[in-house]
């Protein structure tokens, strides 16, 4: 999966995301390399529209918003982007915070400079919410109604086997091939 990606002379890292109970905190870095131009006007992050991620927060070093909008990422339903950037203020440390926990996947990332787009694969949120260890374990408990089933014959009767040509015939696994 790809960690660091570098679009319209910016740097987007991906430093990790933080488990706490049930939310997941993810966790940018973002920095400039020497001074892009045009600069950078907003950057922001693929999330899932269905089922649709529950942003519970987002922080950096300018405002964040949750939503559509972002010139880059039209047909994304639902994104979290970092506005109101510029050579100035873009390094630094963005994260946002997610209701639940989710495994990592790849997720389109975009800078948007002047009116340019950039656009790539950088390690993000899965859609599904990943099931905690308390829920595991009680999915692996039989209930105790199926602790005692009895076992049924299958098979009833069975064919008899046939005798196979011996010319140009293999048999793989009960399959018969020419």
């Amino acid at each position: 999966m790809e960690n660091t990606v570098t679009l319209g002379g910016y740097i987007i890292t991906f430093m990790g995301s933080i488990s706490n109970n049930d939310t997941q905190t993810w966790i940018y870095k973002v920095t400039k390399n020497n001074t892009p131009n045009p600069p950078i006007i907003n950057w922001g992050i693929e999330l899932c529209f269905y089922p649709k991620h529950k942003v519970i927060s987002a922080t950096g070093p300018t405002t964040a918003r949750v939503g559509k909008g972002q010139p880059c990422l039209p047909f994304a339903a639902n994104a979290v982007i970092w506005e109101n950037l510029n050579n100035d203020n873009v390094d630094g440390i963005y994260t946002f915070t997610l209701e639940g926990n989710y495994q990592e996947i790849q997720k389109q990332a975009a800078v948007y400079t002047g009116n340019f787009c950039h656009k790539a694969f950088i390690t993000g949120p899965a859609c599904e919410v990943k099931l905690t260890n308390q829920e595991i374990e009680q999915d692996n408990e039989l209930p105790k109604d199926l602790t005692e089933v009895e076992s049924e014959q299958i098979l009833e009767e069975q064919e008899p086997q046939q005798k196979l040509q011996e010319e140009n015939t293999f048999i793989t696994r009960g399959v018969r091939v020419f």
